[in-house]
């Protein structure tokens, strides 16, 4: 085993704001490319245009596949030229980022082997990436840039290109998935109103529907259901019309649509639309969209709903991952800085109205830029990684972790005294104290395993005392240097705020 020195202090460095401001760039094109109404090659365009803002590039461009080649569809910068230029897919860095499906990044065009240099003006293109476009599982195009300088790019330009990238295909993704539907919602219009001269069209039109659809009683029974339905929760046609629609739907969605229904059956609403989730017969759950209109009979009465669901789990799935990036430290999994900053503040408020104290935490992990000067960057994230793990470990689930800055973490607990925040400190300070960090990325040279100890600031204020997210950090932060004075390894109290202080 390896106990290290007394080395000397040490800290990381953590560009949040660069990562910050990232962030908010790539959320910002979201924004911008969820709210474009242009075509394909206006969304391509401006996608490029993003793409070299955000990485410095001397253009970019994006191209598609014809046949064996890929074709130019919108350029910017100095890649304007090669608007409708052609290239071979083989040979080129596009088509293999094409063929694998792959970001692929080229230092320096004039000593890549993977390019064929007949085909790139290495000159104007010195340094490249190349990101593919994939909708529904399918590549569709490849978003590149490129400089005439060798080396132009880094990590940091791969990851917001990938996630460019992201955008660009989900909003395609969404862009065919609205055209499809719209053609689907006008074809079953066509169908309804078609319902009173043939009732064996409509019936072969619901059958054989891309989507959900389904007959369903004002009272919520089920009475007639489609295939592509069953496919959708897993039940059998008898197994459906056995049941009815709250029977499948999760349980906080029950009443999610009873307002919309009342006002659909007392004439105030045509048609309504929601999102609403199914319990599968798996026990899994799916998202749907359903779109549900009213068929009344001759007389005015109210006969069944019309209903067209739609599968958007994997949509869903989508925006949870976006928003996770939004909140989440993506090396660790804990909330990153922003976020830990917005929960500390609502703790705060919620501390103030219930009269409750709330502690925080700051944990620094010793000695840590030796980590990765002595075994590199992969065995310090995979300390990172599991320090955090062992804060996750000692701490309650309404709890929140973060990481506060390089090797840096804060937990926030709420309705925890002082002295009983020092315990939770402890017993992290023990458990990262008395584990081996073993793992693939954190095993040293030689064979042994790295041991680390950790440093913490215990900070408490007990409400109604005015109290800030700057006080609480504050404290915990002489509290920690103090830590550190200490000899580290150690838990230091910071200024005692559990209790009001008379008058």
């Amino acid at each position: 085993m390896i106990d290290f020195p007394d080395w000397g202090a040490g800290t990381g460095t953590f560009r949040l704001a660069d990562e910050v401001a990232r962030l908010q760039a790539v959320v910002a094109v979201q924004n911008e490319v969820s709210t474009t109404l242009g075509d394909l090659p206006t969304l391509m365009t401006l996608v490029a245009t993003r793409a070299e803002d955000m990485t410095g590039a001397s253009g970019a461009f994006v191209e598609t596949p014809e046949g064996n080649d890929l074709v130019c569809v919108a350029a910017t910068g100095s890649a304007q030229a090669q608007l409708r230029a052609r290239v071979p897919i083989v040979g080129s860095l596009s088509g293999l980022a094409l063929l694998t499906g792959e970001v692929l990044a080229c230092e320096d065009t004039q000593d890549d082997l993977r390019i064929d240099t007949g085909l790139v003006d290495t000159v104007r293109r010195r340094s490249m990436i190349a990101v593919p476009l994939v909708s529904s599982g399918k590549p569709f195009g490849v978003l590149q840039v490129f400089s005439s300088r060798p080396r132009a790019f880094g990590d940091e330009h791969v990851q917001m290109l990938r996630l460019l990238g992201g955008i660009m295909s989900a909003r395609v993704e969404i862009a065919g998935q609205l055209q499809a539907r719209q053609a689907l919602l006008a074809e079953n219009a066509v169908t309804l109103a078609a319902l009173r001269e043939s009732e064996s069209r409509f019936r072969n039109a619901f059958d054989h529907s891309a989507i959900g659809m389904a007959l369903v009683a004002p009272q919520g029974r089920w009475l007639k259901v489609n295939a592509t339905l069953c496919q959708i929760v897993g039940f059998s046609q008898e197994e459906l019309l056995a049941r009815d629609c709250k029977s499948i739907t999760h349980p906080e969605d029950r009443d999610s649509d009873v307002g919309s229904i009342a006002s659909m059956l007392a004439g105030r609403i045509a048609t309504y639309e929601i999102e609403k989730r199914y319990i599968h017969k798996s026990g899994s759950t799916v998202w749907v969209l359903v779109t549900s209109s009213l068929v009344k009979n001759a007389q005015g009465s109210p006969l069944y709903l019309v209903s067209q669901i739609q599968d958007i789990t994997a949509r869903k799935a989508a925006e949870d991952a976006l928003m996770r990036l939004a909140i989440r430290d993506e090396l660790t999994g804990l909330f990153n800085r922003r976020e830990m900053d917005r929960l500390l503040q609502e703790e705060i408020s919620r501390s103030q109205r219930h009269q409750r104290p709330l502690s925080l935490l700051m944990v620094d992990i010793d000695w840590f830029k030796r980590v990765n000067d002595d075994f590199g960057h992969q065995a310090g994230d995979g300390a990172l990684r599991q320090v955090a793990q062992a804060i996750l470990d000692s701490i309650r689930t309404l709890d929140r972790a973060a990481r506060y800055g390089g090797e840096e973490m804060a937990v926030i607990l709420p309705e925890t005294s002082g002295t009983e925040a020092l315990v939770v400190a402890e017993r992290i300070r023990a458990k990262v104290a008395e584990r081996s960090f073993s793992v693939a990325e954190t095993t040293t040279p030689d064979g042994a395993d790295i041991r680390l100890t950790v440093s913490v600031g215990v900070s408490t204020m007990f409400m109604p005392l005015a109290g800030s997210t700057e006080l609480l950090i504050g404290d915990a932060d002489r509290a920690l240097y103090a830590a550190k004075r200490r000899g580290r390894n150690c838990c230091v109290m910071g200024d005692d705020r559990s209790k009001p202080s008379p008058a």
